[in-house]
């Protein structure tokens, strides 16, 4: 294995890589126990840890990876990996285009996991394209970066800009720790202490989605964190994370991220 040099080269043996317009994809495959020591990439790039596990010490601290991990990383952010027992499977892309990093960047600052059920099905689309190209592959594959990129740096700037009030982390802390038939918009506005019309109006502008959307897309990444994680049955998921049942959870997870479960599953955890 080769270290990474500096002109922001990945490390690891590269099984698949490729460019559409200013975007490059890579796709690399770690040994058990690999240390990649502290390094830098000039340009801003998105990750997802397919299968694997490993350790990231970066400049917020440490950060445990295991399948389904996404992260949005600013440029020129330092870090270390250290890749577990079972080694590791990585597929990113990265900004090359300097006007459209410089663009993203005023975005991102520092690194950070992307927890979005929707980013992690466009992201497990977008390695299928790679995986299965056609003629309208770099179209597709172009697109889905893109859209990855505008969800996971919009969920950044909402948390990270706006100065949320403590009343709102509040209910969202609520909305997903409750089952949301236990839930509604007054009995939640009662518990944060706020008007249900003033909790509506701020949560729509804070997360650019209304509370009932919200509780949906918090559910769906709920479940593809178990769908790559475990080989739990999806019915019994469902059950677990409030669908009324396993078609409801298909229907849902399909119509949110463009994958059945079945498919994202088979991403993560191969026969």
């Amino acid at each position: 294995m080769n270290p990474e040099s500096e002109d922001g080269r990945f490390y690891g043996a590269v099984v698949n890589h490729g460019r559409v317009g200013n975007l490059s994809f890579s796709e690399s495959v770690y040994p058990p126990k690999a240390r990649i020591k502290r390094h830098l990439h000039p340009h801003s790039y998105f990750s997802i840890l397919l299968r694997g596990s490993y350790r990231e010490t970066y400049s917020g601290g440490v950060r445990e990876c295991g399948p389904a991990t996404a992260v949005l990383h600013p440029p020129g952010e330092e870090h270390a990996d250290c890749f577990l027992d079972t080694g590791g499977h990585i597929f990113r892309f990265e900004i090359v285009d300097e006007e459209s990093d410089r663009s993203l960047v005023r975005r991102i600052w520092d690194t950070k996991e992307v927890r979005n059920g929707r980013v992690r099905c466009l992201a497990a689309r977008l390695y299928r394209e790679s995986r299965t190209p056609d003629r309208f592959a770099p179209l597709v594959a172009e697109a889905l970066a893109l859209e990855i990129l505008s969800e996971a740096s919009r969920d950044r700037c909402m948390w990270e800009e706006c100065g949320t009030p403590r009343w709102l982390v509040q209910a969202t802390e609520l909305l997903r720790e409750t089952l949301p038939e236990s839930l509604t918009v007054r009995r939640i506005a009662t518990v944060v202490g706020v008007h249900p019309v003033h909790l509506a109006r701020v949560f729509r502008r804070h997360y650019g989605c209304g509370i009932g959307e919200y509780v949906r897309n918090w559910r769906v990444e709920v479940v593809s964190r178990q769908l790559a994680k475990s080989t739990c049955p999806i019915a019994e998921i469902a059950a677990n994370t409030g669908f009324a049942d396993q078609s409801h959870l298909c229907r849902t997870f399909k119509a949110l991220g463009g994958l059945s479960p079945k498919e994202f599953r088979a991403i993560f955890r191969p026969r």
